[in-house]
């Protein structure tokens, strides 16, 4: 199982862009379903698809995590 991120991150770069779910998805090449997969229960994700929501941000992956400890 993987750490809880941050999401509040990703939802206020969505309002701060005025995105929708659907556009940002396809910025950061994940599907629709898997964008809200994460904002639904945010600790189900790959750390490849966290990778590519930071990257699109324009932001480190890690900004996502509670805590610099990435693996147990």
């Amino acid at each position: 199982m993987a750490e809880k991120i941050k999401i509040e991150l990703i939802l206020n770069y969505l309002e701060k862009k005025k995105m929708g779910k659907i556009e940002f998805a396809k910025a950061c090449r994940i599907s629709p379903t898997t964008l809200n997969n994460i904002l639904a229960n945010n600790e189900n994700y790959r750390y490849l698809t966290l990778i590519k929501i930071a990257k699109a941000m324009n932001i480190k992956y890690t900004d996502f995590l509670y805590s610099d400890k990435i693996w147990n």
